[in-house]
C-alpha cells in the first residue's frame, strides 16, 4: 500500500489559498421569482376578497352607503395595486453580490452597498417553519440594508454575513406569529377586512353628526401621518436597490391628498 505523507506546512499552504480563493471571489444570488409571483398572487387575492366581502355585506344587509365612497375605496385599491406591482416587478430584478466583505444589492438601474465591517445590528425575520423571510442590516454609514425574496439562498447568505461581521454585532431573530404564506391567509384576511369596512362605514353614516365628525378627523389625521411617514422614512426605498424614492413620495402625496379630501368633507 502506498502512502503520501503531507507536511504541516503543506496543509497550512492549502488552507491559506483555499480561504483566499473563497473570500475573494464574487458570489452572486438572484431573487426568487417564485417568491415574487407568490407575493403578487397574495396581493391580488387580498384585493379580490376585500371587494367580495365589502359588496356582499353591503348587499346582504341592504346598507345605504354612497357609491362614491365605494368607488373611492376601489380607486385606492387600484392605485395601491399599480404601485405594488411596479415595486415587485423592480424588486424581482434584484441581484445580490458578495465581494470580500462588501454586500452589493443591484438591479438594472440602481445599486446599493454595505461593508460588513460597518454593521452594528442585524434583524432576521423567520417564518413559522423556521425559514428566513428577510434580513435587515444596519450599518454605521449609509441607509439600512434590506435583503428579501432570496428564498433559494437565504441560509447561505445568512452564514456568509454572520461569518463576516464582528462578534459584538447585535443579532436579533424574530419569528412570525402566523403562517402568512398559507394559501387561505390572504383570502380570509381580505374577506374579513371587506366585511369590517362595510360595517364600519354603515355605522359611521348612520351615526349622529358628532360621531361622524370625530371619525373623519381620526381618518384625516391617520392618512396625513401615514403620508408623512412614507415621505420621511421611505419604507419602499429602503427595501430596494433604488437610489431614489419616487414611489414613496407618490404614495405619501396620495395619502396626504386623501387626508385633505376627508378634511374638506368633514367641514
Amino acid at each position: 500500500m502506498f502512502y503520501i505523507q503531507r507536511s504541516f506546512g503543506f496543509e497550512l499552504f492549502n488552507v491559506f489559498w483555499y480561504n483566499l480563493f473563497i473570500n475573494c471571489k464574487n458570489i452572486e444570488f438572484s431573487t426568487s421569482q417564485k417568491e415574487i409571483k407568490r407575493r403578487k398572487k397574495a396581493f391580488i387575492s387580498l384585493c379580490i376578497f376585500f371587494g367580495v366581502g365589502l359588496l356582499f355585506t353591503l348587499l346582504f344587509f341592504n346598507y345605504q352607503i354612497s357609491f362614491g365612497i365605494v368607488y373611492m375605496l376601489f380607486g385606492v385599491l387600484l392605485l395601491t395595486g399599480i404601485l405594488t406591482f411596479r415595486f415587485l416587478s423592480n424588486f424581482a430584478k434584484n441581484i445580490l453580490f458578495i465581494d470580500n466583505n462588501k454586500i452589493i444589492l443591484t438591479n438594472s438601474k440602481n445599486s446599493s452597498a454595505i461593508n460588513l465591517c460597518e454593521v452594528y445590528k442585524i434583524r432576521i425575520k423567520r417564518r413559522t417553519n423556521g425559514a428566513i423571510r428577510e434580513i435587515y442590516i444596519w450599518s454605521k454609514n449609509g441607509k439600512p440594508f434590506f435583503i428579501s425574496a432570496f428564498e433559494n439562498d437565504f441560509d447561505r447568505i445568512e452564514k456568509i454575513i454572520i461569518d463576516g461581521i464582528d462578534k459584538d454585532v447585535l443579532i436579533k431573530e424574530v419569528v412570525e406569529p402566523l403562517n402568512f404564506d398559507h394559501f387561505l391567509f390572504y383570502p380570509i384576511f381580505g374577506l374579513c377586512t371587506g366585511v369590517l369596512s362595510a360595517l364600519f362605514f354603515n355605522t359611521i353614516f348612520n351615526a349622529n353628526i358628532q360621531i361622524i365628525n370625530i371619525a373623519l378627523i381620526i381618518a384625516c389625521i391617520y392618512a396625513f401621518v401615514l403620508g408623512i411617514f412614507f415621505i420621511l422614512k421611505k419604507p419602499m426605498f429602503s427595501r430596494s436597490a433604488k437610489k431614489n424614492a419616487i414611489a414613496d413620495y407618490i404614495f405619501g402625496a396620495i395619502l396626504i391628498f386623501f387626508s385633505i379630501v376627508i378634511f374638506l368633507i368633514g367641514m
